[in-house]
This record gives C-alpha cells, structure tokens and sequence, in this order.
C-alpha cells in the first residue's frame, strides 16, 4: 500500500530497497504515520546490525545522513527519504508469516508517540 504524502504515492519497497544496502540494516519495512500538514511521511522500521559501543541513536544517524543523496526529490521539494525511524527487534507477522504492516505502523505510530 502506498505512503500518501502530500501529492505523492511513495512505494515503501522503493524506500526498503535503499535501506537495505546500508551495512548496518538487517531489515527495513517502510510505513507511512500520520502528519498534519502532509497527510503521511515515511517511517522507516528498521532491525540493525550493532557493533561494540554503538548506541542505536547513532546508527540511525548514520543512516539518515547516508541517505540524504540516495533519494530522488520530486518537482515539489518532497522526498521518499524517512522522516522517522523506529528499531525494533522483530517485526510482527500475519498468520501466514508475512511482515504485518497495519500492526507495524500501529506500534511505530505508538512509539513515536503521534495521535
């Protein structure tokens, strides 16, 4: 299901897919949470790859700051680049094992503490 962002339909396998060739993603499942002037932004939930003395804070950083030029922007100044992230440990699945993405973006939603 698409991610509503102002004009845009922004594909979340298009934001998983740049996640997930950064070195410290395991996984990455992208939802859209709610935004008052946008209607949505991208939320990117991730599982990472930490090493000794690396806080979660800082890779997320890492992250953001790695993706700053691998996310096209559109005509409008909007970009697919996630606006938020959540760690997690594991991601919810369905009955048949399939990533649960409408329990996903409840408990990312619930995190980041957005009504």
């Amino acid at each position: 299901m698409p991610i509503k962002c102002a004009t845009e339909s922004i594909q979340p396998v298009e934001v998983e897919t740049v996640l997930s060739k950064h070195p410290k993603v395991i996984s990455a499942i992208a939802v859209g949470v709610p935004d008052q002037r946008l209607y949505e932004t991208v939320c990117a939930c991730v599982k990472l790859r930490l090493d000794k003395g690396e806080t979660e804070e800082s890779v997320v950083a890492e992250i953001d700051a790695w993706c700053a030029d691998k996310f096209i922007v559109s005509t409008n100044g909007l970009s697919s680049q996630p606006v938020h992230y959540v760690v997690m440990d594991q991601f919810p699945t369905t009955r048949t094992g399939k990533t649960d993405r409408k329990t996903l973006r409840k408990m990312a939603i619930e995190k980041l503490g957005i009504a």
